[in-house]
Protein backbone atom coordinates (compact mmCIF):
# COMPACT_ATOMS: atom_id res chain seq x y z
CA UNK A 1 0.00 0.00 0.00
CA UNK A 2 2.88 2.64 0.51
CA UNK A 3 4.03 2.29 -2.30
CA UNK A 4 0.15 3.55 -4.66
CA UNK A 5 0.26 5.96 -1.92
CA UNK A 6 3.57 7.02 -3.02
CA UNK A 7 1.92 6.94 -6.16
CA UNK A 8 -0.73 9.19 -5.30
CA UNK A 9 0.92 12.08 -3.84
CA UNK A 10 3.03 11.88 -7.26
CA UNK A 11 0.19 12.28 -9.42
CA UNK A 12 -0.90 15.36 -7.49
CA UNK A 13 2.32 16.75 -7.11
CA UNK A 14 2.37 16.97 -10.96
CA UNK A 15 -1.34 18.62 -11.13
CA UNK A 16 -0.73 21.01 -8.29
CA UNK A 17 2.63 21.72 -10.77
CA UNK A 18 0.93 22.05 -14.20
CA UNK A 19 -1.54 24.22 -13.02
CA UNK A 20 0.52 26.71 -10.52
CA UNK A 21 3.33 27.21 -12.69
CA UNK A 22 1.55 28.83 -15.42
CA UNK A 23 -0.32 30.33 -13.13
CA UNK A 24 2.52 31.78 -11.75
CA UNK A 25 3.75 32.87 -14.88
CA UNK A 26 0.78 34.80 -15.61
CA UNK A 27 0.94 36.43 -12.68
CA UNK A 28 4.21 37.75 -13.15
CA UNK A 29 3.47 38.62 -16.65
CA UNK A 30 1.22 41.23 -15.65
CA UNK A 31 3.00 42.21 -12.49
CA UNK A 32 5.29 44.38 -15.60
CA UNK A 33 4.58 48.03 -14.70
CA UNK A 34 2.16 49.56 -17.24
CA UNK A 35 3.23 53.03 -17.17
CA UNK A 36 6.65 51.72 -18.83
CA UNK A 37 5.11 50.31 -21.37
CA UNK A 38 2.24 52.90 -21.73
CA UNK A 39 5.70 55.29 -21.99
CA UNK A 40 7.03 53.13 -24.40
CA UNK A 41 3.86 53.10 -26.67
CA UNK A 42 3.60 57.02 -26.41
CA UNK A 43 7.18 57.30 -27.32
CA UNK A 44 6.11 55.43 -30.78
CA UNK A 45 3.57 57.47 -31.20
CA UNK A 46 5.90 60.57 -31.22
CA UNK A 47 8.40 58.77 -33.71
CA UNK A 48 5.35 58.13 -35.71
CA UNK A 49 4.12 62.19 -35.38
CA UNK A 50 7.95 62.94 -35.76
CA UNK A 51 8.32 60.76 -39.19
CA UNK A 52 4.71 62.61 -40.61
CA UNK A 53 5.96 66.02 -39.73
CA UNK A 54 9.37 65.33 -41.81
CA UNK A 55 7.15 64.11 -44.43
CA UNK A 56 8.54 61.10 -44.22
CA UNK A 57 5.66 58.97 -44.57
CA UNK A 58 8.01 55.08 -45.38
CA UNK A 59 9.62 55.70 -41.95
CA UNK A 60 6.01 56.37 -40.52
CA UNK A 61 4.76 53.28 -42.06
CA UNK A 62 7.09 51.10 -40.60
CA UNK A 63 5.71 51.96 -37.10
CA UNK A 64 2.91 50.27 -38.39
CA UNK A 65 2.63 46.05 -37.90
CA UNK A 66 2.84 44.19 -41.50
CA UNK A 67 0.10 41.91 -41.89
CA UNK A 68 -1.63 40.32 -44.79
CA UNK A 69 -4.75 42.01 -44.14
CA UNK A 70 -2.86 45.40 -43.29
CA UNK A 71 0.56 45.30 -45.34
CA UNK A 72 2.57 48.93 -44.09
CA UNK A 73 2.49 49.55 -48.27
CA UNK A 74 -1.28 50.58 -46.89
CA UNK A 75 -0.52 52.88 -44.06
CA UNK A 76 2.08 54.30 -46.30
CA UNK A 77 -0.52 55.28 -49.03
CA UNK A 78 -3.20 56.69 -46.54
CA UNK A 79 -0.40 59.07 -44.87
CA UNK A 80 0.18 60.30 -48.48
CA UNK A 81 -3.99 60.94 -48.80
CA UNK A 82 -4.00 62.58 -45.86
CA UNK A 83 -1.07 64.76 -46.54
CA UNK A 84 -2.90 65.59 -50.01
CA UNK A 85 -6.20 66.44 -47.63
CA UNK A 86 -5.06 67.95 -44.86
CA UNK A 87 -1.60 69.60 -45.86
CA UNK A 88 1.75 69.13 -43.65
CA UNK A 89 1.16 68.07 -40.12
CA UNK A 90 2.29 71.85 -38.02
CA UNK A 91 1.81 69.75 -34.69
CA UNK A 92 -0.19 67.51 -32.41
CA UNK A 93 -0.42 66.78 -28.35
CA UNK A 94 -2.00 63.38 -26.47
CA UNK A 95 -5.69 64.55 -25.51
CA UNK A 96 -6.38 60.99 -24.39
CA UNK A 97 -5.36 57.29 -23.76
CA UNK A 98 -6.95 54.29 -22.25
CA UNK A 99 -4.99 51.09 -21.95
CA UNK A 100 -6.54 47.64 -22.51
CA UNK A 101 -4.88 44.54 -21.57
CA UNK A 102 -5.94 41.37 -23.50
CA UNK A 103 -4.81 37.36 -23.11
CA UNK A 104 -2.05 38.16 -26.09
CA UNK A 105 -0.90 41.43 -24.80
CA UNK A 106 -1.32 45.11 -24.14
CA UNK A 107 -3.45 47.46 -26.73
CA UNK A 108 -2.98 51.36 -26.10
CA UNK A 109 -5.62 53.53 -27.62
CA UNK A 110 -3.74 56.81 -28.41
CA UNK A 111 -6.20 60.04 -29.16
CA UNK A 112 -4.61 63.03 -30.68
CA UNK A 113 -4.96 66.76 -31.61
CA UNK A 114 -3.74 67.10 -34.93
CA UNK A 115 -2.90 70.68 -36.49
CA UNK A 116 -2.44 70.10 -40.19
CA UNK A 117 -1.24 73.28 -42.61
CA UNK A 118 -5.10 72.70 -44.17
CA UNK A 119 -7.35 71.91 -41.30
CA UNK A 120 -7.19 70.54 -37.77
CA UNK A 121 -8.08 66.65 -37.21
CA UNK A 122 -8.65 64.18 -33.85
CA UNK A 123 -6.78 61.18 -34.49
CA UNK A 124 -6.71 58.24 -32.94
CA UNK A 125 -3.55 55.42 -32.73
CA UNK A 126 -3.59 52.05 -31.38
CA UNK A 127 -0.60 50.36 -30.25
CA UNK A 128 -0.26 46.92 -29.14
CA UNK A 129 2.55 44.97 -26.88
CA UNK A 130 2.36 41.15 -27.05
CA UNK A 131 3.10 39.40 -24.12
CA UNK A 132 5.60 37.20 -25.80
CA UNK A 133 7.49 40.52 -27.43
CA UNK A 134 7.77 42.38 -23.79
CA UNK A 135 10.88 44.03 -23.55
CA UNK A 136 11.12 45.76 -20.57
CA UNK A 137 10.04 49.33 -21.17
CA UNK A 138 11.52 49.25 -24.41
CA UNK A 139 10.18 50.57 -27.59
CA UNK A 140 10.87 47.06 -29.26
CA UNK A 141 7.97 45.22 -29.82
CA UNK A 142 5.58 47.91 -30.09
CA UNK A 143 3.74 48.65 -33.24
CA UNK A 144 1.18 50.35 -34.12
CA UNK A 145 -2.27 48.27 -34.80
CA UNK A 146 -4.46 51.51 -36.65
CA UNK A 147 -5.25 54.85 -37.51
CA UNK A 148 -8.19 56.84 -37.54
CA UNK A 149 -8.05 60.10 -38.79
CA UNK A 150 -11.19 62.52 -38.67
CA UNK A 151 -10.58 66.27 -39.91
CA UNK A 152 -12.70 68.74 -38.51
CA UNK A 153 -15.69 70.11 -40.99
CA UNK A 154 -14.37 73.15 -42.99
CA UNK A 155 -15.61 76.52 -41.36
CA UNK A 156 -18.38 77.65 -43.81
Amino acid sequence: MPFFREMAMQIQCNKVVRIVVPLLCALLMSCSNPNNTLTSAKKVADNFYQAVKENDFKKAASYFQDTPNDPRGRWLDELSRNQKTLGNLESYKLVDKEVDTVYSGTRYILVYRTKYAKREASETLIAFIGVSTFSGGDTKGIELQGMVVKPDQPDR
